[in-house]
């Protein structure tokens, strides 16, 4: 289930909760990445796992940011808080793929 779904399901008036604890998972996971990045090699495996995982988590909270249902209620504050996160996890993914993109860039010219 996306968080998109989630919260269709659910009253609106606990939207907003909900999208502050999916930021709070997605901290989580940039601190995780931060820390993939700071102690493993291009090529680690981890990297790739952890770089997938921020990719979906900051997804499934863009698109709810982006959902004209879901989010035109949400504070200023809020969704500034949400966008920081969407960006700080996406940039983490970059350099966690970084080693898979290098990997499908040689299989090219092969």
């Amino acid at each position: 289930m996306t968080l998109v779904m989630a919260l269709e399901g659910e009253p609106p008036e606990s939207h907003a909760a909900m999208i502050a604890a999916h930021v709070e998972v997605l901290e989580a996971w940039t601190a995780i990445g931060e820390e993939v990045l700071a102690t493993t090699a291009t090529d680690a495996p981890e990297r790739r796992a952890v770089g997938f995982a921020l990719l979906m988590f900051a997804s499934e909270l863009a698109s709810a940011l982006g959902s004209p249902a879901l989010s035109p209620s949400m504070a200023p504050k809020s969704r500034r808080s949400a966008a920081e996160a969407i960006v700080a996890a996406t940039l983490r993914a970059g350099g966690c793929l970084a080693g898979a993109v290098m990997e499908h860039q040689a299989s090219l010219l092969a």
